[in-house]
């Protein structure tokens, strides 16, 4: 079962690393309209996690699945993913784009200096490290991360189903 699951989350997992990637480029493109988009991405990313969620209980575990495993199964969905997905925020950010992460370090600083009275060097660095390219990339697989975790309890709750008493398989 272990194995199969592996396998169902690393491929399932692969397409939703496709659209978190293509979620992401999106969203930094400027433009208002692929903005929006991003919202119904995000919107079939939750539908397909739950339908792959759907199809691993019914085809491979028979029907029934229990809730620790829905939740892992989720879990691993989002961390294959991620890990494409990191891949390729990454190279955007390092090599394609640098104009992104200064004009967020700058909206950042300047919030910063609205809300606070002092701002600390400390603070400037920190700054500085969080729209590095590793640092959102990171704080960005973080965040999918705990978005899995939230996900996987919902989902896992919708989905989980008890075997069937008569089944004798």
């Amino acid at each position: 079962m272990q194995s199969n699951l592996m396998n169902t989350a690393m491929r399932n997992g692969l397409i939703l690393g496709v659209l978190f990637s293509a979620n992401f480029l999106l969203s930094v493109s400027g433009l208002t309209f692929l903005a929006l988009l991003t919202y119904a991405i995000i919107g079939f990313i939750i539908y397909l996690t739950y339908r792959y969620t759907i199809q691993y209980r019914d085809n491979e575990l028979g029907g029934s699945i229990r809730f620790s495993i829905a939740f892992v199964f989720v879990l691993m969905l989002y961390v294959f993913a991620t890990v494409i997905s990191s891949f390729v925020k990454y190279f955007f950010l390092r090599f394609s784009s640098s104009h992104f992460l200064t004009d967020m370090y700058n909206q950042n600083i300047q919030t910063l200096e609205q809300i606070l009275p002092t701002i600390t060097e400390e603070m400037y660095d920190a700054m500085e490290i969080l729209t590095s390219p590793q640092g959102y990339t990171i704080m960005a697989a973080w965040t999918n991360i705990i978005m899995a975790v939230i996900i996987g309890i919902i989902i896992a709750a919708i989905v989980k189903r008890k075997p069937n008493p008569f089944n004798n398989k």
